[in-house]
């Protein structure tokens, strides 16, 4: 993480933006106060919200079967 100030970074913009481009973070700061925060967008390809998460997740084989309890309850009009 970089942090420069707002003159110098209006100076050197291209540079200060290959760097976050390479995946730096750079700070800029107004009288030696941050102010923001540049950093690279991480885009993802997969449509789901993490690939390590969907290696995490099982589905079972019977997710849409009815649970017994239900279809008694239902069909019988019991109450448990």
């Amino acid at each position: 993480m970089t942090s420069v100030n707002i003159q110098e970074s209006q100076t050197l913009l291209s540079r200060y933006v290959k760097r976050v481009i390479a995946g730096e973070t750079i700070i800029p700061c107004d009288r030696n106060r941050p102010i923001a925060e540049n950093r690279p967008i991480v885009e993802s390809s997969s449509t789901f919200p993490s690939e390590a998460l969907q290696r995490q997740v099982r589905i079972s084989e019977d997710v849409d079967d009815p649970l017994p309890e239900f279809e008694r309850e239902f069909y019988s009009g019991e109450r448990g």
